[in-house]
């Protein structure tokens, strides 16, 4: 494998220990930290350069060896044993040989690939890991400062004196209604 493929595995194991890192369920504070150390280098302009152009890279190797794929596959189909005049073992050897390249370029093509779709899904999963901590952060801040409200204690206390004159009126229909019948019950007496 050439070097700059070496490259691209390496760079597809770090990408797979990030998401690894992304996924684990750790508590808030440590996950804060955790993407805080992580985001660091990212906010550097330099290094946001050098990452698009080493993903640049990666792209312009991805549609090379998609191109050699097809190449090499092409010249499979030229090499089946109906489309080759010459001698059968001649036919086997260059059979095997393509049949090899085309192993490479497909292996090429799917490092690549997998590299630029993990990190695809990397930059995704970054950005709603750090969404919902916001918003859990937001929800507690909301939860501490509604609870020592004196505005929601006042409307509590309003809910309460609500609660107790519904409780009086519906005693006093109830009252009314036993008045109301056995004073129609007197009456028919009569």
């Amino acid at each position: 494998m050439a070097l700059y493929y070496n490259l691209v595995f390496g760079l597809l194991v770090i990408e797979m220990s990030f998401f690894t890192v992304l996924s684990l369920p750790y508590p808030r504070k440590v996950r804060k930290s955790v993407l805080s150390t992580v985001s660091a280098p990212f906010r550097n302009e330099q290094f946001q350069v050098a990452i698009k152009c080493i993903l640049g890279f990666v792209l312009v190797l991805f549609i090379d060896s998609v191109n050699k794929v097809w190449t090499v596959t092409t010249e499979l189909h030229a090499t089946s044993p109906g489309g080759h005049t010459g001698s059968v073992t001649g036919v086997i050897n260059d059979r095997s040989d393509v049949q090899a390249r085309r192993f490479y370029a497909q292996r090429n093509m799917y490092l690549c690939g997998f590299t630029l779709f993990l990190t695809l899904i990397l930059t995704r999963t970054y950005s709603l890991v750090t969404e919902l901590i916001d918003t859990k952060d937001k929800l507690d801040g909301a939860k501490t400062n509604g609870a020592s409200s004196p505005e929601l204690e006042k409307l509590k206390k309003e809910l309460k004196q609500k609660d107790e004159d519904l409780e009086i009126l519906k005693d006093q229909a109830t009252s009314l209604s036993k008045d109301y019948d056995t004073g129609s019950v007197a009456q028919r007496k009569a």
